[in-house]
């Protein structure tokens, strides 16, 4: 007999969740990473999931895994998860059940009584530690990822519950969690109150989602609320402490584990809290009364957020081998689901990240739209997708790709509009285009044929079901063109479609606010020119600007900036643009140059911490916008280095003609402490990011230190500082920032002006930095 598919399945669960696990009948994919892998697989073959996952041969309350050749040169073993909804880049459960199946099988030898491996899985490499007697796993315990939580007592407003308090946390996937006393909600009679528990964290789960999006620092493709964890408080218990928990998980059922990665983020949540130390174990039970035991090994930070190690134990068992194969014949070759079974839920935390995963980390958001459901986001209605679309905006995303649908595409035929323009008619809602915009005229065949925009590599293969006139050749080039990206593997666009590819001019754009600014008096600012001093090895441009003199010098609150206050002056006419969906880009209000900007983080960060990815992603992208080497970027980090404002922020200021740039620190020596480097070779804020990283360690710079920063298209450079101003012998105030130490000092008047030239400028950086070994 001949089948179109045949997978060699190990049936497996752990404390109760399924976990099976394909150990035949799937074919490797190069990649560099396994988080590589996965999008592949979920762009590419999620036909695997379905078939498996689905009806007949699947149900909704269990998993998938598929073992694979690892990336990492330290692996032992790869395997992606496989959801009912979606791949996840980590599960705990999994992770066991994985484990367990490889070395019962004798896919990876037994060694007793402690087998050692490395599993490379989608969220990075996990260390797992399997105890062993008599050829079986008797417990597994794996060190996950680091778990860290991204933000406290977010309060929400839930449909007819009211208001209430979340916790954000990443454990290797995103949770959101809720004490359930606090709700008036108990986990008890799991077979009684299980319906009960899910409805309520599913409509709390998408009131999260309407309201919060958390993203990963060092992965901006992992982000959005994907579970919800009801918990209970600690009980002490002998050398443990004990609580119990209830995870909503998709599609809409309860998880039958205590959840692994949810273990993970309550380790962080409670040590962020206070309440559990460092090797302190804790016994973490689910509704059926199955349990793991976990630890935090240490503590690290993950971009701005201070973070643990967690460590995880539990048991799984062996429950079947199988063959899933697939007749030619069969009428559900990927599955169907009932929605007896199969509660609806949104789709979670990939979605938005897939097309920001094949765009180099530039600030895509993917939304399908259409006017009758087509090109929907998975688990979607067109209703909701529209609803999805108003969401991103009030958030700040103007970026839509991935555009269209049956009916859709005849109304936009007939009208002879852009898809921007149809929104705006049909449903008052038009996204307004940025440099990531893709703005496509669908206006189809003369007959009104439908026609539409898609992007394979964009798009989850369920919604690629339409075909209309396509050019594969013209799709690839009008992402190249719109994107300013390298090509993309795309394949499906109307052919006749014309694309608006010129991005809007920011610098312009900034200019004419700017100017309208100044003409109405809201921002103070007259030209003036700079003042020259010659000095070894470096020579100074000084502005005395008038508007300086208004500027709040508000040290106290560069200090001790409450954590909800909003960087002054970022609405309204002071905004250019959100950057990245992590930054806003402003005018700033006092500015000696015209015109200068700060570029603050959307969520409040201090001031005082150094700079991460995120930072470095987002002023790489806004120097690209403002013209590139017309532009460079400072960052004042902390009170002693020059900021006067506690939410975190870096400027932006306007290339000064014959400044010499940022000092060679290699050639003659600079009189006070600092490093630099190249960067004209680095493609990513990660790759800058290991640049700075590089100056600070040989400076021998705590990461919290305060330093200046400052960054140009092609380098960069780190200064340590001591003080953020000083009095000189005559009580005159001499201030200095990052636009300072390297030569263009911002004076708030001719009495500080004439304090520099008095006491020396090249002496002055001395003072608000660290001597170097040599003499002034």
């Amino acid at each position: 007999m001949h089948f179109s598919r045949s997978l060699n399945v190990v049936g497996a669960h752990c404390e109760g969740e399924v976990g099976d696990v394909i150990t035949g009948g799937v074919l490797d994919v190069p990649a560099k990473t396994m988080f590589d892998k996965m999008i592949h697989f979920w762009t590419k073959q999620d036909h695997i999931r379905k078939l498996v996952l689905n009806e007949p041969r699947g149900r909704s309350a269990m998993c998938t895994n598929i073992v694979l050749p690892p990336c990492h040169p330290d692996a032992d073993a790869g395997f992606l998860i496989m959801e009912s909804e979606e791949w996840v880049p980590m599960s705990g459960s999994n992770i066991i059940c994985t484990t367990t199946v490889l070395l019962e099988t004798g896919i990876l030898p037994i060694k007793e009584p402690v087998t050692k491996l490395n599993l490379d899985t989608a969220a990075g490499l996990v260390p797992v530690i399997a105890e062993c007697e008599g050829g079986k796993c008797k417990n597994v315990e794996f060190e996950n990822v680091p778990a860290f939580v991204w933000k406290l007592d977010h309060e929400l407003e839930v449909p007819e519950l009211g208001n209430i308090k979340i916790d954000v946390v990443y454990g290797g996937m995103w949770f959101a969690m809720v004490d359930a006393a606090a709700i008036g909600q108990s986990i008890d009679d799991h077979d009684r109150n299980g319906a009960h528990i899910v409805e309520l964290g599913e409509r709390i789960k998408k009131a999260a989602r309407s309201s919060i999006t958390p993203v990963h620092p060092e992965n901006s493709a992992i982000r959005g609320i994907t579970n919800l964890v009801f918990t209970e408080p600690l009980v002490q218990k002998q050398n443990e402490k004990v609580t119990r928990n209830a995870t909503v998980v998709m599609p809409g059922r309860l998880d039958r584990s205590p959840c692994g990665t949810g273990t993970c983020a309550r380790l962080a949540l409670l040590h962020k809290r206070g309440q559990l130390e460092v090797g302190e174990r804790l016994r973490n039970c689910s509704f059926t009364g199955t349990q793991f035991e976990a630890h935090i090994r240490g503590t690290t930070t993950v971009g701005p957020y201070e973070a643990v190690h967690p460590s995880v134990k539990g048991r799984a068992w062996i429950t079947s081998f199988k063959q899933v194969v697939l007749d030619p014949t069969d009428p559900f070759p990927e599955g169907f689901r009932v929605s007896d079974a199969w509660h609806t839920t949104e789709s979670a935390s990939l979605v938005d990240g897939v097309a920001k995963a094949h765009l180099d980390g530039t600030s895509h958001s993917f939304l399908g739209y259409g006017s009758d459901g087509y090109s929907k986001l998975p688990g979607q209605t067109g209703k909701a997708s529209r609803e999805r679309m108003k969401d991103l905006q009030g958030r700040g995303t103007k970026t839509i790709t991935g555009l269209g649908g049956d009916n859709a595409g005849k109304q936009i035929a007939h009208d002879k509009v852009t898809v921007f323009e149809h929104m705006q008619n049909k449903y008052g809602t038009k996204p307004q285009g940025n440099a990531n915009s893709v703005d496509v005229n669908l206006g189809g065949s003369e007959e009104g044929k439908e026609s539409w925009f898609m992007a394979e590599d964009l798009i989850i293969p369920p919604y690629q079901q339409f075909r209309g006139d396509i050019s594969a050749e013209l799709t690839s080039e009008l992402i190249k063109q719109a994107c300013r990206k390298p090509a993309l593997n795309a394949s499906l666009v109307a052919k006749d479609a014309k694309p608006t590819t010129e991005e809007p001019d920011l610098a312009a754009q900034a200019l004419l606010q700017f100017d309208r600014l100044v003409a109405s008096s809201k921002l103070l600012w007259k030209e003036v020119k700079p003042r020259h001093i010659e000095a070894s090895p470096f020579n100074f441009k000084i502005y005395v600007s008038e508007s300086l003199k208004s500027k709040p010098i508000d040290t106290k609150q560069a200090k001790t900036a409450p954590k909800k206050q909003a960087f002054p002056d970022s609405h309204g006419d002071w905004s250019l643009d959100i950057i990245n969906n992590t930054h806003r880009l402003i005018l700033n209000k006092f500015c000696s140059l015209r015109p200068q900007f700060v570029l603050p983080t959307l969520e409040f960060q201090p001031q005082s911490d150094a700079l991460n990815v995120q930072d470095l992603d987002a002023l790489c992208e806004a120097l690209r916008r403002l013209g590139g080497e017309q532009h460079f970027g400072i960052f004042n980090c902390g009170v002693e280095a020059g900021s006067s404002v506690g939410h975190k922020h870096m400027q932006v200021l306007p290339w000064v003609d014959s400044w010499e740039g940022i000092p060679d620190t290699k050639g003659e020596g600079l009189p006070f402490r600092a490093a630099s480097r190249r960067i004209d070779d680095c493609m990513s804020g990660k790759e800058i990011l290991l640049r700075y990283e590089q100056c600070r360690k040989a400076l021998g710079m705590d990461e919290r230190q305060a330093h200046n920063f400052v960054m140009t298209v092609d380098e960069i450079i780190v200064i340590p500082r001591s003080k953020g101003w000083f009095e000189d012998e005559n009580g005159v105030t001499i201030y200095c920032n990052a636009a300072g130490m390297v030569g263009l000092v911002m004076c708030h008047s001719d009495e500080e002006y004439e304090a520099w030239c008095r006491y020396g400028p090249m002496r002055a950086l001395v003072e608000f930095g660290q001597k170097a070994s040599m003499d002034v």
